[in-house]
């Protein structure tokens, strides 16, 4: 008889075989090699659309260059054009050329312990108007040689208060503008030292003497205006000034204002007019003949 290949095969083989045997039942299939489905792939996220470009701002339009003052006695009934306050026109003693050679007086513009408040200086019962128009180069040298002195005067032996009238007579742009000019010095309580100023400037020049150059000129000599030239000098050639020139205008008219310059004084025995006064002594002997 024929022995089966199994039972010739040692014990040890036999018991390895059935353990390889049971371990294969007992293996889970992948381990069988059966493999699991794989996984389908995420889908792609769609590409976030790019932000729109933003619009660039559109440039911001250059202002305007200041519009040049040019008074126009021919339009009286335009109220924006400050207009010559005399009737009539021309005025005694006015000149709009030529310079002047009369001396300065030797004091500093405003001296010292006087004491101002925009357009008015001094302290005292006798109140006295000064109209002038700072482009007449007779106005303008008479500034130079009183009204240092009369504001010294004024102070020291409290006389009265003085107002200053910046005054358009002659129909010119250089008086518009140092008119202009004063006016925008008040709020930095420097309109007597900026009259000062432009008389100095207007005895020695001729022709366009008030211009942008001169403007800063004076500001830079002058405390307080110093470091705001540019303000400055685009406030004097404004016309934001008019409606108060046109108002200095009427108020010459209703006191009788025949030239250039006037003091008009008034006090306890009434009101007097002094036109262009040689000295000191004469607008001082006015003030002290009304004064109580």
């Amino acid at each position: 008889m024929r022995s089966s290949p199994r039972a010739s095969l040692p014990v040890a083989a036999l018991a390895a075989m059935a353990l390889l045997a049971i371990g294969a039942a007992a293996a889970p299939p992948d381990a069988a090699g059966s493999a699991r489905p794989e996984r389908p792939d995420r889908p792609e996220r769609p590409e976030r659309p790019e932000r729109p470009e933003k619009p660039e701002r559109p440039q911001r339009p250059e202002r305007p260059a200041p519009t040049p003052i040019t008074p126009a006695p021919t339009r009286p009934g335009n109220p924006a054009t400050p207009v010559n306050p005399i009737a009539g026109g021309g005025m005694p003693g006015t000149r709009t050329s030529g310079t002047s050679t009369t001396p300065a007086s030797a004091l500093p513009p405003v001296p010292r312990g006087v004491r101002t408040r925009g357009l008015t200086a001094g302290a005292g019962q006798v109140k006295v108007r000064y109209f002038a128009d700072l482009g007449d180069v007779a106005s303008a040298s008479a500034h130079m040689a009183v009204i240092p002195a009369l504001l010294a005067r004024l102070s020291s032996d409290g006389l009265g208060t003085i107002t200053l009238r910046p005054l358009v007579v002659t129909g010119d742009a250089n008086s518009t503008e140092a008119a202009c000019a004063v006016i925008a010095a008040i709020r930095a309580n420097r309109a007597w030292y900026v009259a000062h100023h432009l008389a100095a400037a207007r005895v020695t020049r001729d022709g366009n003497w008030v211009n942008p150059a001169v403007l800063s000129a004076v500001a830079r000599k002058i405390t307080g205006l110093r470091g705001k030239a540019r303000q400055f000098v685009r406030a004097s050639t404004s016309r934001a000034c008019f409606p108060q020139l046109n108002r200095l205008r009427s108020e010459a008219a209703r006191a009788g204002v025949d030239s250039s310059p006037t003091y008009v004084i008034t006090g306890d025995r009434g009101t007097t007019r002094l036109s262009a006064p040689a000295s000191v002594e004469q607008v001082v002997e006015a003030i002290r003949g009304v004064g109580g």
